[in-house]
């Protein structure tokens, strides 16, 4: 073989080496909310844990509450979706509201949750996607506050009246599933529209300052984040 055919064979397979190194590495492709608590998955490399801890808390504290010098860690609440929740801005206090209870009809307003986080869900009788939230994501949380004993987060169902949805079936939704936490109606949608929600489930989470911490629709990643971060022992109040 000539030695200038064999320079060109080596060169060609040189090139296609590098090509194909080059193929594999673009393959790789993230996925996830960089400014949520999940971080990226990537499709041909090793992918990180997605309970990748985001925050340090203010103290030291231990699975059981109790300060122990060690270094847990927080998770931060995921970014707000301001595309499902247009009127809102994280940080600012959130719009009061009266509306009455499906359960008693007396009059509730979000003032009365002064000092307490507050999940505000967005829903309606007919929404599969709201049934599954609150049996698959809220019930288990909720559970576990009432065993604990835990009284600083409460969960409060605002029943949309999309589609001429009423009190009287999201009343009976809640009583069949056996859901415990707070339902009241908009009846006039003026929460609903005060808000900017365009579609539900929705949910907005308020501090014990009446002021935004997140929102968002109430399921995927944005859910899985929520829920990790109502679920840590960080969220007691310090």
């Amino acid at each position: 073989m000539r030695p200038e055919t064999l320079s060109l064979r080596i060169g060609a397979i040189t090139l296609a080496a590098a090509l194909g190194a080059f193929a594999f590495f673009a393959g790789c492709t993230t996925s996830g909310n960089s400014n949520s608590s999940h971080s990226y998955a990537c499709g041909c490399c090793e992918v990180e844990p997605t309970n990748k801890p985001a925050n340090k808390p203010a103290n030291n504290v231990s699975t059981d509450g109790k300060k122990d010098g060690g270094e847990e860690v927080c998770y931060l609440p995921p970014a707000a979706q301001t595309d499902i929740i247009t009127k809102l801005k994280v940080g600012q206090v959130a719009p009061d509201w009266t509306m009455k209870d499906i359960r008693t009809g007396k009059d509730v307003k979000l003032a009365d949750y002064k000092g307490k986080t507050v999940l505000l869900k967005f829903w309606a009788s007919w929404c599969p996607q709201c049934k599954k939230t609150g049996e698959e994501r809220m019930k288990p949380i909720f559970n576990h506050l009432v065993e604990t004993k835990r009284t600083d987060i409460v969960f409060v169902a605002i029943g949309t009246n999309f589609q001429d949805d009423t009190a009287q079936s999201q009343k009976a939704e809640l009583e069949v599933r056996g859901h415990g936490w707070q339902g009241v109606f908009d009846a006039d949608g003026s929460a609903t529209r005060n808000y900017g929600v365009d579609g539900i489930p929705a949910a907005v989470l308020v501090d014990g300052n009446g002021k935004i911490v997140t929102f968002g629709l109430y399921k995927r990643e944005w859910g899985d984040s929520l829920d990790k971060y109502l679920n840590q022992e960080c969220t007691k109040p310090q």
